[in-house]
């Protein structure tokens, strides 16, 4: 972890301009990190997942938390999906050159109780946020 790099780092609500950086990076993430995902073909995945995304990310429960450069807020480092209180997460996201450098620990500041969506990566990072239940029906 770049220690140094957290200064330069906020964490901030997610608005309405981040929400289709959100909704397609996490299509993307969606289908493409997972093979059960991949057996759908893309265009019926990206049809039919979006407006799921969309109800999801509107829903009154849902919570977006985004880090984000200081000096330019606009510039989203990574982003988390979680319910309100924080027990279920959606989705977390890092940009590919802004991981390992602590960004996702910044975002989680509590373990969730269960993860909605899950990539083969992220089946291997479960043991470090206290190992959540994969539960894709919890909304």
């Amino acid at each position: 972890m770049d220690t140094n790099l957290h200064p330069l780092i906020k964490v901030r609500y997610g608005e309405g301009g981040d929400f289709n950086f959100i909704i397609s990076t996490m299509l993307r993430g969606v289908w493409g990190g997972n093979s059960w995902y991949q057996m759908i073909p893309r265009q019926i995945f990206m049809k039919y997942y979006h407006p799921f995304l969309e109800t999801l990310i509107l829903k009154p429960d849902s919570r977006i938390w985004v880090a984000c450069l200081k000096s330019d807020p606009d510039y989203i480092l990574g982003y988390m999906l979680t319910n309100h209180d924080g027990s279920i997460l959606h989705w977390i996201y890092v940009k590919q050159d802004e991981r390992r450098k602590g960004i996702a620990k910044l975002l989680l500041t509590k373990f969730p109780e269960s993860v909605s969506h899950i990539t083969e990566l992220g089946i291997n990072l479960l043991p470090k946020i206290n190992n959540p239940v994969f539960n894709p029906f919890k909304f």
